[in-house]
């Protein structure tokens, strides 16, 4: 039986492997589909490929005997190296054959040929082509032990050939997430050259170390590490390539360079900045360091000190009055050839409150940035703040009212709302209308009076306690009448909607916030005591941080014995009540919303 087919389904297009100076191993012509893995099945048969070639080429490692097969004397083409009977006839060992050893420039057909296998085979094939080296991967049914690289499985995806059974990759850690020792998995990114970069990865989601034992001190690889992984390959999400849940480790080749510790005292550098070190174990020969672009207007370098195999790099972070910034520094040392590389990533708080927010409804100002607008005056913008103190006027008559918003909630660095109205310009009924840590959207005008900042008066309230207008603002589940634990589960047992408040302390911390998906995962309870009982817990599942946005690194961490507030929609899942996946976020911590 004759079969003549390209496996396009399988892997990537080029194997490169270690090689001398004088050689040039590159992608060179083009085979069939891209593909110089090729599988043949295991009833055997033939496989033909296409290459195209600018330059004469020949196979380095084929070489030709003369064997019996059927009685008959033919000349074969066998890779290096071979095993024969000792009859020298075509037998077990002579799995693979080719139908040429070389060829001219332009378009060549290769047709490799294996027999009927109860096993799996593999072998390298190395061409010459014009002075360059390519590599070409066969291999023949089933082999548990052939390895893929990350280009090999993200080629299955593309092609949409993803194997039910588990395969095995070979990659360096690129990345990670979390290696969990609660629950003795992690997560983390393989990539074939070290980098993070879009398009080149291969997730290992929730995987377990050698042997499928649970990771116990998290200190089992790092980034730069060489693993070798089994699993089960999916595209999850159709945006996502990934060994899902179960993988596990079957090797591990240390990196030559990698980050033993970043000393920056509590994690993230202070907004004044100031001096620290990162220490490497680096048995390379040298060290390069590369701050990004980005980070080199404050990021600097001011020493190296080696001594054997421990190297100590001093870094210096200039003070930061914005936002909180992130940087991640890169280092690459070299040994026979090959380069290694880890990175770090640091962290620096940046202010409280720095301005944000550009006056529009859909992004107001902050007070911080009020207060700077002010200083010129700003017509018909919206500015966000937490009532600090009100009311400091009441006119029944006029229906306004006066109070004061600050970044904080605390009474400092306020602006003063004069003589503001309801929704929609509409008069105030009642002094309490508006309270002490209101959350606030106005539309007004900001000014200079006698050198104050202010919203001139006839501003109007926009948006309070994320709702719009004042029906509702006292009701239980409302930002003033926050659900207790007890309360959201009868609302969730009574099957409420929408979005509603929950009060409460932390309890524990299941998976810290994070930049990598911008949510966290915590438990609360009426009086912050982990009690086990799905009756007095309330899981904060998957919520985002303050201001419903994601959590960016330098922002503050939530910890047992935080007093917070949820926003956002509820649900039970089996036995927990809880918030809706990434549906909810963090309105407040310990009296602070954004």
């Amino acid at each position: 039986m004759k079969l003549r087919y390209v496996f396009g389904a399988i892997l990537s297009a080029i194997l490169f492997v270690g090689c001398s100076n004088e050689d040039s191993i590159e992608s060179y012509g083009n085979l069939s589909d891209d593909n110089t893995f090729i599988i043949i099945p295991e009833e055997g048969g033939d496989v033909a490929v296409t290459l195209n070639a600018d330059a004469p080429w020949a196979f380095d490692n084929i070489f030709e005997l003369e064997v019996t097969i059927d009685g008959q004397k033919v000349k074969k083409y066998f890779p290096l190296p071979v095993k024969l009977n000792a009859d020298k006839t075509d037998g077990e060992y002579t799995w693979l054959t080719v139908d040429k050893l070389s060829g001219d420039a332009g378009a060549n057909t290769i047709v490799f040929h294996a027999n009927a296998t109860n096993g799996g085979h593999q072998a390298e094939l190395r061409l010459s082509i014009g002075g360059k080296k390519q590599f070409i991967r066969v291999s023949q049914g089933v082999n548990d032990e052939s390895v893929i690289t990350v280009a090999d499985a993200l080629n299955l995806i593309k092609t949409g050939k993803i194997p039910e059974s588990p395969i095995i990759i070979k990659g360096t850690v690129c990345k990670i997430n979390e290696i969990s020792t609660s629950y003795g998995n992690a997560t983390y990114f393989l990539s074939d050259d070290g980098s993070f970069q879009a398009d080149n990865w291969v997730e290992i989601y929730r995987g377990y170390w050698i042997s499928g034992e649970k990771f116990t001190t998290g200190e089992e690889f790092s980034v730069g590490d060489v693993l070798t992984v089994k699993g089960v390959l999916v595209n999850y999400g159709g945006n996502t390539p990934e060994l899902t849940t179960g993988s596990e480790v079957i090797a591990i080749e240390k990196s030559l360079l990698s980050v033993e510790s970043v000393d920056i005292e509590g994690g993230v550098l202070p907004m004044g900045g100031g001096d620290f070190t990162v220490t490497l174990l680096n048995k390379g020969d040298g060290l390069n360091v590369k701050i990004p672009d980005e980070a080199k207007s404050w990021l600097f370098v001011t020493g190296i000190n080696i001594s054997g195999e421990k190297t100590i790099v001093s870094f210096r972070a200039a003070a930061n009055d914005a936002n909180s910034r992130t940087a991640t520094v890169g280092f690459s040392t070299t040994s026979e050839g090959k380069e290694y590389s880890s990175e770090a990533a640091i962290a620096q708080k940046g202010s409280a409150f720095p301005a944000t927010g550009d006056g529009t409804a859909e992004n107001p100002y902050n007070v911080t940035a009020a207060l700077d607008k002010a200083v010129a005056g700003a017509s018909d913008v919206f500015i966000r703040g937490i009532v600090c103190q009100a009311p400091t006027s009441f006119n029944e008559s006029y229906g306004n009212l006066g109070y004061y918003i600050s970044a904080s909630g605390k009474e400092e660095d306020m602006l003063q709302v004069y003589r503001g109205f309801s929704f929609n310009g509409d008069h105030f009924t009642s002094k309490d209308d508006i309270q002490l840590g209101d959350v606030v959207v106005i539309k007004g005008n900001l000014k200079l009076y006698n050198g104050q900042a202010e919203v001139d008066q006839n501003n109007q309230l926009f948006n309070l306690n994320t709702l719009t207008s004042m029906e509702g603002v006292n009701d239980p589940g409302s930002y003033r009448k926050p659900f207790d634990i007890a309360s959201v589960i009868s609302y969730i047992d009574a099957a409420g909607t929408g979005n509603v408040f929950v009060k409460g302390i932390v309890s524990k911390v299941e998976s810290p916030f994070s930049t990598d998906y911008g949510n966290g995962t915590f438990w609360i309870s009426d009086d912050g005591t982990k009690y086990d009982d799905p009756l007095k817990d309330f899981e904060a599942y998957r919520v985002l941080w303050l201001g419903n946005k994601n959590w960016a690194e330098g922002d503050d961490q939530i910890a047992v014995g935080d007093k917070v507030v949820l926003c956002g929609q509820v649900t039970k899942y089996n036995t927990t009540y809880e918030t809706s996946s990434k549906k909810a976020y963090v309105f407040s911590v310990n009296g602070l919303a954004r």
